[in-house]
């Protein structure tokens, strides 16, 4: 089977476990509120992609691959320490990275956070993978995610 390695990373809270979910479909990630029971290290989720497609009907019929998807969810990188040196021992024989997700809640881009794009594009992303920012916490926005987008867009550019 062929393996793809996505890396979900941000900082305590920001929702990474709760996309972890979401995007395979079913609840394997543990979630909280409570900042003392978050994960304190990197945990891993390989799961194929034909069983992702189960959980989604529109494409269960299209796909009989034999990809996994193998997604690290991580610690929050504002807990003392960084992610990188298990995420980097994980993945020395594990293929490298594809993909990298960056979780964030909605708001301004603070300088940690611009921080961790900075060291995530220079730890992961040599060797191409692509860096996907995730916004979380939209549901109570008053009005459109585009406006937001026009109004902040420039911050993540720099």
């Amino acid at each position: 089977s062929q393996l793809r390695n996505i890396v979900v990373l941000g900082s305590l809270g920001a929702g990474k476990s709760s996309l972890v979910n979401m995007l395979i479909g079913k609840a394997v990630a543990p979630v909280s509120n409570d900042i003392d029971s978050a994960h304190t290290t990197v945990v891993e989720y390989p799961i194929p992609l034909s069983d992702m497609a189960k959980n989604c009907s529109s494409h269960a019929d299209r796909t009989s691959s034999d990809l996994v998807l193998n997604f690290y969810d991580t610690l929050g990188m504002d807990r003392r320490g960084t992610p990188w040196d298990a995420i980097k021992a994980r993945l020395r024989d594990g293929g490298g990275i594809s993909l990298v997700i960056y979780c964030m809640r909605r708001g301004r881009l603070t300088r940690e956070q611009a921080s961790h794009l900075r060291s995530i594009s220079k730890t992961f992303c040599k060797g191409g993978a692509p860096i996907l920012l995730v916004m979380n916490g939209f549901e109570h926005h008053r009005g459109s995610v585009d406006d937001w987008w026009e109004t902040n867009e420039e911050h993540f550019r720099s």
